[in-house]
């Protein structure tokens, strides 16, 4: 076995991203198209908002970049970003569960998956009561807590989107099914006639 193999061998039993070695150049190219124009449209309040903040603020001596997050931080102050983690993970247990006719192969390691979405989305989510019913917490640490699991959410995202796109069928397939529906149409169509 080439060190190569070994290295994919070993990743393959990862939890969580050991379907990836399965995954194509052209899985990840259309999951990466689909997650980041979602990712863009499911964040339009947050950098919206952020730049009409930014665009009205007079003091900018602190610099470009700090400005920026000065713009960004009353977007995001108040746990906004914990709806948001559980509104991205949300979707991938549809994706996960789900078995089309369509699929060639079963989603990767569902159980994992299953596991780390459902102690995310209850960890925003008490994350987000608290907050609401007035618990006392170090809000800095909060919002940067709500920073890194809003990363780990939208990077589960990507994975599932990526293993969904594996799924699929390969476009050669598809072309021959139609080719064949095709062709079988026309012979149906012209035996009618005659």
């Amino acid at each position: 076995m080439s060190y190569g193999n070994l290295i994919r061998t070993w990743i393959g039993k990862l939890p969580l991203i050991g379907g990836l070695t399965d995954c194509t150049k052209a899985n990840h190219a259309a999951a990466a198209k689909e997650f980041f124009i979602g990712l863009v449209f499911s964040s339009i309040p947050f950098w919206l908002s952020a730049m009409l903040i930014f665009f009205q603020t007079k003091d900018r001596s602190r610099g470009m970049v700090n400005t920026i997050v000065d713009s960004l931080t009353p977007t995001i102050s108040n746990g906004e970003l914990l709806v948001f983690a559980v509104s991205l993970i949300g979707p991938i247990f549809y994706v996960a569960f789900e078995e089309p006719e369509w699929a060639k192969r079963e989603f990767p390691q569902k159980l994992w998956h299953a596991c780390a979405l459902f102690f995310l989305g209850v960890l925003c989510a008490s994350l987000f009561a608290a907050i609401k019913t007035g618990a006392s917490f170090e809000m800095a640490l909060v919002i940067e807590f709500s920073i890194w699991l809003t990363i780990a959410a939208a990077a589960l995202r990507y994975i599932a989107t990526v293993y969904n796109k594996a799924r699929t069928r390969p476009e050669e397939e598809m072309r021959g099914q139609t080719e064949d529906f095709v062709k079988k149409f026309q012979e149906h169509r012209e035996g009618g006639n005659g």
